[in-house]
């Protein structure tokens, strides 16, 4: 959360959120994480989280072995990406005791934005551009572009009108590079 009176577009504001990701870094001893992403404190997250450039990791995650996530991503508070499950079919021998089936790989895309609680199960990917509403459970693969919710989440649209404009917001963030600046409420009347 920014300091009361701190313009969030200020180089002083990069400065601090750099400083408190490399501290996160250092606790959660994720050395795949970009030096420019942020993992919020109160977080569960295995050390083999690879995370590019400005992930955004909300307070309250749980983050499983094997995840990949792209750039720009935002993970709101309390996402879980979960699903380790525990062989279930040995005859004979508890589950808690049986073991464990290898992680199969999770990916979430560039520029996605899963919302608040959502659940996503391991070995699932979530395209490139998409956004994930808040409380959904994700059981399946979320193609890219498209905004998908539910328990469990099923595709409602795409995220732009035409494929064009998906297209061309493809080809701008293979060229956008960051400024330096957050971005703030729009305006007075945003803040409440």
């Amino acid at each position: 959360m920014p300091l009361p009176g701190l313009d969030r577009s200020s180089p002083l504001y990069a400065s601090i959120r750099r400083a408190r990701s490399a501290l996160a870094r250092a606790r959660y001893r994720t050395p795949k994480v970009h030096d420019t992403a942020f993992l919020a404190p109160g977080s569960l997250i295995a050390p083999d989280l690879v995370a590019d450039e400005h992930v955004f990791v909300g307070p309250n995650c749980t983050v499983e072995s094997g995840v990949s996530i792209g750039r720009w991503t935002m993970l709101a508070g309390g996402v879980a990406i979960v699903g380790a499950d525990h062989t279930m079919d040995e005859i004979g021998v508890p589950m808690q005791f049986a073991g464990r089936d290898p992680l199969p790989a999770t990916r979430i895309g560039e520029d996605c934005w899963l919302g608040h609680g959502v659940k996503v199960m391991v070995g699932v990917t979530v395209g490139d551009c998409s956004i994930v509403a808040a409380g959904s459970v994700v059981t399946r693969d979320v193609p890219p572009g498209v905004i998908a919710a539910g328990v469990p989440a099923k595709v409602l649209r795409p995220r732009f009108e035409t494929d064009e404009q998906f297209q061309e917001h493809l080809r701008g963030l293979k060229t956008w590079e960051f400024t330096g600046e957050y971005n703030g409420p729009r305006s007075e009347d945003d803040i409440t």
